[in-house]
């Protein structure tokens, strides 16, 4: 335990809170237990870490020290835990040893260091674990109420506990099928069951809700490759390891795992107590890993903190194939081997973890200390994706006006800002304020196609930051000259051409050396800048933007196609895009809805002297069919758009 704690406090308060934990303060710093259930109620996490947080901040302060205290307090206890289960489930040794990885995991000790719940989830549902090991194994009636508690309060903690409440029913009735238990011990189990079914009925259509109407992230399928690998590599390196060294440590991981699960399921002679353990620690592996990858599966919203719940179940197998081996004297050696590889990527990742920044977590606090220094006293702040808006609220210390955009707590990919939002959002700031710090961090999410940035840079004069940062940008831009944004983009050459699926092109910019709102930064300078000319040379590249509106549901996601045309049609250079980019295909716009996309047009160098045509489309990638473009009728008339010319000299 003293291993345990020393590498877990060791600069515990250095780096900075991230979103996730400002998140954690936000909910814990509201005025009451009532208010602060409330605010998580519209959220998609349960209480109980936040309880604990809101009365642990009344006396320990607001600090990151602080604060991370609590994650730490739970991961060292896991530590005598996981050697009690470990003990109980195959032997002293093989306890000792699970005790050692999960004392040094870099794992446990990133989360360790983090202020949120992923401790104590995985420590209640090892809690919970062992003491159901106990009353089986022990047949005594008196654990069960201490096992139904600590069940209940698992997924109070991290939904996903819920699921090591499917492994745990599943192991008791493949214990029952085995032994047939006497009724009362069944009927125990039972009433535990309703108790922590009842116990966990309020939060219930809270977990429905969000269940159903939660876009934190983008559809999809999941790679199932990638979760695989990275959850390996997680739970054997850590996260602070390059990628070909933590393959060595979860290599030896998974070699100790295959001969633990070897040596228990093909030797007949072992204690029937150890093939219980073998069982539980397998389901205990095994089912809340395939029923995440199930429920993440069509919305591929993962990490591998997910599942540190399942954890001691990874280090408790890895231990049994340590022992096993060392107990057979040919196999010592490899033993040693593999136990050395592994504390030797330990301690790599636990280095790279406390010294090396490029591993760090997102420094908000510098972003917000630099704001600080160097803000004038009416300076405003706006922070893209707004749902970053806690870390802000916790670092700003000068309590300038925040703005997030847009205004919740919740990310959600299918409310993305739109350009009503953001022109009444910057109007209301520009009445108020003479400069404003921009904040972009996970500014997909909410601005995929950056709209805030866009009108900034177009509009306004952008302002020197003197520094950068790990991990979120800053940007300064001077009001002083009171621009004023409009809902309806000022398109350089407005265009009205339809296609099919709702789509519509309604104007385009195209400019030499430098985007259209790069120009703009530069006139705002008040630099020299020279005059528009359609007029390009070989290897030269055509700034060339489009304004796609949707006039109502687009079913397709579309790519654009430029293509730099000779007058006899022969292509001399060309851009496609995926309109809206992997983040925001077309199939998610919104109707009524005007989209500005880029495309450097790179004139061939073999491209002749003369007049060219820019040809302009859209076709679905996964048939390669062009959208057709319609007359004023509706009838498709053509699959392209000959947009304009341009001179090659």
């Amino acid at each position: 335990m003293f291993l345990a704690f020393t590498l877990r406090v060791a600069r515990l308060g250095h780096q900075s809170f991230w979103y996730d934990e400002g998140q954690s303060y936000y909910f814990a710093h509201q005025d009451s237990l009532g208010a602060m259930l409330d605010v998580i109620s519209d959220s998609d996490h349960p209480p109980l870490y936040f309880i604990i947080l809101y009365l642990w901040m009344s006396v320990a302060g607001r600090s990151e020290f602080a604060l991370r205290f609590t994650a730490l307090f739970w991961s060292v206890l896991l530590v005598p835990l996981v050697y009690l289960l470990g003990r109980r489930a195959f032997g002293p040794g093989e306890g000792m040893v699970a005790a050692l990885l999960m004392a040094i995991s870099p794992f446990h000790v990133w989360y360790a260091q983090e202020a949120r719940m992923y401790t104590l989830a995985t420590f209640l549902s090892l809690l919970s674990s062992y003491l159901l090991l106990l009353a089986l194994q022990e047949r005594q009636s008196s654990l069960w109420p201490a096992y139904t508690l600590a069940a209940l309060a698992a997924p109070y903690a991290h939904l996903y506990a819920c699921f090591i409440l499917l492994f745990q029913g599943l192991f008791v009735l493949l214990w029952a099928w085995r032994s047939r238990p006497r009724v009362p011990f069944l009927r125990a189990w039972l009433l535990s069951q309703v108790g922590i079914g009842l116990g966990f009925l309020p939060w219930v259509g809270i977990v429905l809700r969000e269940y159903a109407s939660n876009a934190t992230y983008w559809p999809g399928i999941l790679d199932l490759k990638r979760f695989l690998l990275d959850t390996v590599v997680a739970f054997s390196a850590g996260l602070t390891l390059p990628f070909d060294r933590a393959g060595w440590t979860a290599t030896a991981f998974l070699l100790a795992l295959g001969v633990g699960c070897a040596s228990l399921a093909f030797r007949q002679s072992e204690p029937r107590h150890r093939r219980q353990g073998f069982s539980l620690a397998l389901l205990y592996l095994m089912v809340p890993t395939l029923a995440a990858l199930v429920i993440s599966y069509h919305h591929p919203k993962y990490a591998p903190r997910y599942l540190l719940l399942v954890t001691p179940a990874y280090y408790l197998l890895a231990a049994k194939g340590l022992a096993t081996l060392r107990a057979h004297r040919r196999w010592t050696g490899l033993a040693v081997i593999l136990f050395t590889v592994i504390v030797v990527g330990a301690v790599q990742s636990l280095y790279n973890c406390y010294f090396v920044e490029e591993y760090a977590r997102d420094d908000f606090r510098t972003v917000l200390s630099y704001v600080e220094s160097n803000a004038w006293e009416d300076d405003a702040i706006i922070i893209v994706g707004g749902h970053a808006y806690p870390i802000l609220d916790y670092y700003n210390r000068l309590g300038l006006a925040a703005y997030p955009i847009p205004p919740r707590l919740v990310a959600s990919v299918d409310e993305p800002v739109n350009r009503q939002l953001v022109a009444e959002t910057l109007n209301e700031i520009v009445a108020h304020h003479r400069r404003v710090w921009l904040i972009l961090w996970q500014e997909r999410l909410a601005d995929p196609t950056r709209l805030v940035l866009n009108e900034l840079v177009a509009n306004t004069l952008r302002l020197g930051v003197g520094a950068e940062f790990h991990g979120p940008t800053l940007l300064l831009f001077s009001l002083e000259d009171r621009p004023h944004f409009s809902v309806e983009p000022a398109v350089q050459h407005p265009v009205a051409v339809d296609f099919a699926d709702n789509m519509q092109l309604v104007g385009y910019e195209l400019t030499k050396g430098q985007w259209l709102r790069d120009r703009q930064q530069r006139e705002l300078a008040a630099a020299q800048v020279e005059a528009e000319t359609p007029a390009f040379a070989p290897g030269e590249t055509i700034y060339l933007a489009l304004y796609w509106r949707t006039r109502g549901a687009v079913e397709g996601d579309y790519t654009a196609f430029t293509h730099l045309l000779a007058q006899d049609g022969t292509f001399y250079g060309g851009w496609d895009s995926k309109l809206g980019g992997e983040f925001y295909p077309s199939s998610q716009w919104p109707a009524g809805d005007t989209l500005r996309e880029e495309y450097p047009l790179v004139v061939s160098p073999e491209a002749p002297p003369g007049r060219y045509q820019i040809e302009v489309g859209l076709y679905l990638p996964t048939t390669m069919e062009r959208l057709p473009v319609l007359d004023e009728k509706g009838q498709p008339v053509e699959d392209r758009v000959l947009l304009r010319e341009v001179q090659v000299e």
